[in-house]
């Protein structure tokens, strides 16, 4: 597909844990440890996942494309672009995350925006991360 322009040996860890085996994160370290002798601590998945959020989002999002593009012959001709929020068991505001409107009845708990780009197939293309808006923080609940 492309990724093994990301020489990383953590990202090839996650990339093959979550092709054969999607589950939680704990799940995917006891995964890589029983099915191919590997050892990742938790807390080093989490600390490349930020990395990833703030190095690497765009390649990996590069390579999505390349890769559908190629295997459509070139052209992708419809996109889908959902918009969902995500809420965090927190008790605390951040600059990212801010309490507001749940449709889930999570009100007091911060929240972010989530966009997913995706294919006419349903392949994921690419994603953002934005600042959850209230009402009370926007007027209208909506990004403006």
């Amino acid at each position: 597909m492309g990724f093994n322009r990301i020489e990383d040996t953590v990202f090839r860890q996650l990339v093959k844990a979550r092709l054969s085996y999607p589950a939680s994160k704990a799940a995917m370290v006891e995964y890589l440890k029983n099915h191919f002798d590997e050892d990742v601590s938790l807390s080093k998945i989490y600390r490349y996942l930020d990395k990833l959020s703030s190095n690497q989002h765009e390649i990996v999002q590069d390579i999505s494309v390349l890769h559908t593009r190629r295997i459509l012959g070139g052209h992708i001709g419809i996109l889908f672009y959902d918009v969902t929020t995500l809420y965090f068991e927190a008790d605390y505001e951040d600059e990212l995350r801010k309490t507001g409107f749940s449709k889930e009845g999570r009100h007091k708990n911060p929240q972010i925006i989530l966009g997913l780009l995706v294919s006419q197939g349903g392949y994921p293309l690419a994603y953002c991360i934005h600042e959850f808006y209230s009402s009370s923080n926007s007027g209208n609940g909506t990004k403006e």
